[in-house]
């Protein structure tokens, strides 16, 4: 029985110190952050914006902000007198806040829309990188080809490489080229 549990926590041990298991959790973290942020702005700027839109259109659309707009699916006979989604929960009226739900359609579009982008972009470096290992498997580099000449260290003249003497001022010359 204990030798059991201690393969079980072995090998959940191998599965959290995996790089897959770390990036998951890195991931969801990060993720986690992301959404707070594409709240904020949906609810900071976009929200503002649509009660905006909302309060210059008054006539079309009726009175209130836009985030006071619910949909009351609760068959009544009163005269639609609830002004707030909480005054229409309180009163037992089933709603739906219009608002609360473009929100959270608008949130999931940019999380949907910058997670597309980030794909997108790693992909793109992923293929350069591919590319690029695909052409130096092609065309490998070559060495560079052995020099055909070399420099006398006496007299600076231009001799064969494998010259073993100079040519111009006959000196022995001591490293050899094979």
């Amino acid at each position: 029985m204990l030798r059991a549990q201690s393969k079980f926590w072995m090998a959940f041990r191998d599965f959290i110190t995996k790089g897959n298991a770390l990036s998951l959790a890195t991931g969801v973290i990060l993720g986690g952050a992301f959404q707070k942020i594409i709240t904020s702005m949906v609810d900071d700027l976009f929200m503002p914006i649509l009660n905006y839109i909302s309060f210059r259109f008054q006539r079309v659309l009726g009175a209130g902000s836009f985030r006071e707009r619910f949909w009351d699916l609760t068959p009544s006979t009163d005269d639609g007198t609830l002004i707030t989604v909480q005054a229409a929960r309180a009163a037992g009226h089933i709603v739906i806040p219009v608002s609360a739900l473009i929100s959270a359609v608008i949130n999931f579009l940019f999380i949907g829309f910058v997670v597309f982008l980030i794909v997108r972009s790693l992909d793109t470096v992923g293929s350069i990188g591919r590319k690029a290992a695909r052409r130096q498997k092609r065309h490998p580099e070559e060495p560079a080809p052995e020099p055909k000449t070399k420099e006398c260290p006496y007299c600076l003249s231009e001799i064969p490489a494998r010259a073993t003497r100079c040519a111009h001022c006959t000196s022995q010359l001591t490293e050899t080229v094979p």
